[in-house]
């Protein structure tokens, strides 16, 4: 997914940033489905006030992999949590499935960045995902990314 971000010269640590950034993407990904753009007005106001506008990638200082893997994480949480809702399983039912815990799941959703793309996917077919599915929700981003 390439969103827009802002970055302005500020106290903000490393850490904060990509856990913004983090909740950014998740908010674009479940409104924009796909690309998301800024009206060029907007841009050029917020450039004119000395914000940058650029990509999440570029703001993150991310190679093509790791937006790739960001991107595949982020896709897989928001599933995740989707496949659990409406097999009406809570975070606890999915959790106990797993052999896990329950703020395991609430940490795959959010897209935890220790959370790991197989841990995802025995999550998916814990909650009831077929593989088919996983496949699906890996390609509709893949191929909105290259729109």
């Amino acid at each position: 997914m390439i969103a827009e971000v802002l970055a302005k010269t500020s106290q903000t640590t490393p850490a904060r940033a990509i856990k913004n950034s983090q909740r950014r993407l998740r908010a674009y990904d479940e409104a924009a489905k796909g690309w998301v753009h800024m009206e060029h007005a907007k841009r050029k106001r917020l450039e004119k006030a000395g914000w940058r506008v650029g990509s999440t990638a570029e703001f993150l200082g991310l190679s093509g992999v790791e937006e790739a893997l960001v991107d595949m994480k982020l896709t897989l949480g928001i599933r995740l949590r989707k496949t659990r809702e409406q097999h009406k399983l809570t975070q606890t039912d999915l959790a106990k499935r797993m052999g896990s815990s329950q703020s395991r799941v609430a940490k795959m959703e959010a897209g935890d960045p220790g959370v790991s793309l197989d841990l995802l996917v025995q999550g998916l077919l814990a909650a009831g995902a077929t593989r088919r599915e996983i496949a699906s929700a890996l390609g509709a981003r893949r191929e909105a990314a290259s729109a």
